[in-house]
Protein backbone atom coordinates (compact mmCIF):
# COMPACT_ATOMS: atom_id res chain seq x y z
CA UNK A 1 0.00 0.00 0.00
CA UNK A 2 1.21 3.39 -0.81
CA UNK A 3 0.72 5.81 1.46
CA UNK A 4 1.93 9.61 0.61
CA UNK A 5 3.93 11.30 3.50
CA UNK A 6 1.69 13.92 3.91
CA UNK A 7 -1.23 11.63 4.07
CA UNK A 8 0.96 9.59 6.81
CA UNK A 9 1.47 12.47 8.74
CA UNK A 10 -2.24 13.84 9.27
CA UNK A 11 -3.21 10.32 9.93
CA UNK A 12 -0.67 9.72 12.66
CA UNK A 13 -0.84 12.54 14.00
CA UNK A 14 -3.43 12.41 16.19
CA UNK A 15 -2.20 8.75 18.12
CA UNK A 16 1.97 10.20 18.04
CA UNK A 17 1.76 13.21 20.07
CA UNK A 18 5.60 14.46 20.58
CA UNK A 19 7.15 11.63 18.43
CA UNK A 20 10.31 11.95 17.26
CA UNK A 21 11.42 11.09 14.12
CA UNK A 22 15.17 10.86 13.11
CA UNK A 23 15.02 12.13 9.16
CA UNK A 24 18.46 10.36 7.34
CA UNK A 25 19.45 11.87 3.75
CA UNK A 26 22.98 13.17 2.45
CA UNK A 27 21.13 15.90 1.00
CA UNK A 28 20.73 18.56 2.61
CA UNK A 29 17.64 19.77 0.59
CA UNK A 30 15.54 17.04 0.83
CA UNK A 31 16.42 16.55 4.83
CA UNK A 32 15.16 20.03 5.01
CA UNK A 33 11.93 18.87 3.22
CA UNK A 34 11.30 15.91 5.28
CA UNK A 35 12.03 18.20 8.55
CA UNK A 36 9.78 21.13 7.95
CA UNK A 37 7.18 18.71 6.89
CA UNK A 38 6.79 16.56 9.76
CA UNK A 39 7.77 19.22 12.46
CA UNK A 40 5.13 21.30 10.76
CA UNK A 41 2.40 18.31 11.53
CA UNK A 42 3.70 17.88 14.86
CA UNK A 43 6.61 15.85 15.63
CA UNK A 44 10.00 16.48 16.89
CA UNK A 45 12.40 15.76 13.92
CA UNK A 46 16.31 15.19 14.11
CA UNK A 47 18.52 14.65 11.63
CA UNK A 48 21.10 13.11 10.52
CA UNK A 49 23.68 13.04 7.27
CA UNK A 50 24.88 9.41 6.88
CA UNK A 51 24.04 5.85 7.99
CA UNK A 52 27.12 6.07 11.06
CA UNK A 53 25.86 9.29 12.27
CA UNK A 54 22.45 7.97 11.98
CA UNK A 55 23.46 5.29 14.50
CA UNK A 56 24.85 7.33 16.83
CA UNK A 57 21.73 9.32 16.52
CA UNK A 58 19.44 6.75 17.26
CA UNK A 59 21.64 5.47 19.80
CA UNK A 60 21.30 8.73 22.05
CA UNK A 61 18.03 9.99 21.20
CA UNK A 62 16.28 6.73 20.49
CA UNK A 63 13.69 8.08 18.13
CA UNK A 64 10.19 6.59 17.54
CA UNK A 65 10.45 6.62 13.86
CA UNK A 66 13.16 6.02 11.64
CA UNK A 67 13.54 7.49 8.07
CA UNK A 68 15.90 6.53 5.56
CA UNK A 69 17.13 5.88 2.37
CA UNK A 70 17.59 1.94 1.95
CA UNK A 71 21.58 2.84 0.37
CA UNK A 72 22.66 4.04 4.11
CA UNK A 73 21.67 0.99 5.72
CA UNK A 74 23.77 -1.30 3.08
CA UNK A 75 26.80 1.73 2.93
CA UNK A 76 27.14 1.69 6.92
CA UNK A 77 29.97 -0.12 8.17
CA UNK A 78 28.32 -0.84 11.31
CA UNK A 79 24.38 -1.58 8.64
CA UNK A 80 24.38 -4.96 10.80
CA UNK A 81 23.30 -2.90 14.05
CA UNK A 82 20.38 -0.98 12.15
CA UNK A 83 18.22 -4.30 13.27
CA UNK A 84 18.93 -3.60 16.87
CA UNK A 85 16.07 -0.60 16.35
CA UNK A 86 12.68 -1.23 16.64
CA UNK A 87 12.01 2.10 15.09
CA UNK A 88 13.24 0.49 11.73
CA UNK A 89 11.15 -0.57 8.94
CA UNK A 90 13.23 -2.35 6.33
Amino acid sequence: MLVSLTDACVETEKSMNNATILVVDDELQIRRVLCSTLSSNGYDVIEAKNGQEAIEMAVREQPDLILVQQQHIHKCPVSARWKDFPAMCP
